[in-house]
């Protein structure tokens, strides 16, 4: 077995972190947006395509971490 690393998780947090705060960015510059456009601005506008974002993982997401 492996030695156990400090820190487990820490990039998983960040990209987490990092994404409440540009959902929560887009979404206060354009009220009433839907999943799709917040997808579309993350993935192509913020360089943030290989997190497998879609437009049903947003949807969960919103309630549940904003």
């Amino acid at each position: 077995m492996s030695p156990r690393r400090l820190g487990k998780g820490s990039q998983k947090k960040a990209r987490f972190e990092r994404l409440k705060e540009e959902i929560m960015r887009f979404v206060t510059a354009n009220p009433g947006c839907s999943a799709q456009s917040i997808v579309a601005n993350l993935s192509h506008d913020r360089i943030m395509r290989n997190h497998g974002l879609t437009p049903r993982k947003v949807g969960f997401f919103i309630p549940r971490h904003l």
